[in-house]
């Protein structure tokens, strides 16, 4: 139940985050294709444009970080599942192994 619940929250979050990711963007290229371009293909050019014209940015950009926040609740939901599968995986490949008998090779003298 808690991963179920988990997974809806990070998908919200993540939503949320690509919403509001993109309203910035389109801010970005309505002041210059220049910041535009630079947003899409120049890393941290987004979070300079955001700082630089903050008076335009902060609602979009808070509701973005709003996002991050559900969304990493979210994985902390889905957390104890990921690591019950994880270890239930592991444990079935080292059973596998042991079962296998794989002839040793011998030294090249």
């Amino acid at each position: 139940m808690l991963s179920i619940i988990g997974g809806i929250l990070a998908g919200i979050g993540g939503l949320i985050m690509l919403i509001f990711g993109i309203i910035i963007l389109i801010k970005a290229f309505q002041e210059s294709v220049l910041w535009g371009l630079g947003s899409i293909f120049v890393p941290f050019v987004s979070l300079v444009f955001v700082i630089k014209f903050w008076d335009r940015c902060k609602k979009p950009f808070l509701y973005s970080l709003g996002g991050l926040a559900i969304y990493l609740v979210g994985l902390g939901c889905l957390a104890p599942s990921i690591m019950e599968a994880s270890r239930n995986a592991t444990e079935g490949m080292e059973s596998e192994l042991y079962q296998m008998e794989a002839p040793v090779a011998e030294p090249v003298q």
